[in-house]
């Protein structure tokens, strides 16, 4: 499901991107994250941590495994 953008970036709903940064930075896991806040999807997570990437001067984002 596609989910809606702010100007800037994604927009996860009811939380910023710097916000899902800060917990993966914490420690938390992907699958960590997605339990204690249902409203998120994986896509979500991925898809804030790819704007980070490409904020910090990436120009090219390549999978995790890939």
């Amino acid at each position: 499901m596609a989910r809606p953008t702010r100007p800037g970036g994604p927009q996860p709903p009811g939380h910023t991107v710097e916000s899902l940064l800060e917990l993966l930075s914490a420690g938390m896991t992907v699958d960590e994250v997605l339990e204690d806040y249902a409203d998120l999807e994986r896509d979500d997570v991925l898809a804030a941590l790819e704007y980070a990437a490409v904020a910090v001067g990436r120009q090219r984002v390549v999978p995790l495994g890939a």
